[in-house]
């Protein structure tokens, strides 16, 4: 199922005119001030800006541990934070890593390692 799918909430975020994008909910654009934001989907696509592998989880995620906090550079501008599984035999999560947002997960924005096809896993 991909972005859009019934019963599956896409990953939102928002457009200035300016060309400011944001994965966040904002009242104005930070760069230009505008305050006519346009809504836009992303295609859930990204590289990971930074991370952390958290190994103690919080209650909701205690069956996910160990798992990585990630701020992603999402492609078609902005930055999100999400969470991702620390795959223990791919080995831990990657600045410049390529992801993909998981479209349905339990609880925060999800994300997985995208293969060399462009596949997540």
């Amino acid at each position: 199922m991909g972005p859009g799918t019934l019963g599956v909430l896409p990953l939102r975020g928002v457009r200035s005119r300016c060309g400011f994008t944001s994965g966040t909910f904002l009242l104005a654009c930070p760069k230009c001030g505008e305050r006519d934001l346009a809504p836009i989907e992303f295609s859930g696509k990204g590289r990971i800006a930074s991370f952390t592998v958290l190994s103690v989880p919080g209650e909701e995620f205690v069956k996910e541990a160990p798992y990585a906090y990630v701020l992603v550079d999402l492609d078609e501008g902005g930055r999100i934070a999400g969470w991702m599984a620390a795959d223990r035999t791919g080995g831990p999560p990657a600045i410049g890593m390529a992801v993909q947002y998981v479209a349905g997960a339990a609880q925060g924005n999800r994300f997985a390692r995208e293969d060399a096809s462009g596949a997540s896993r």
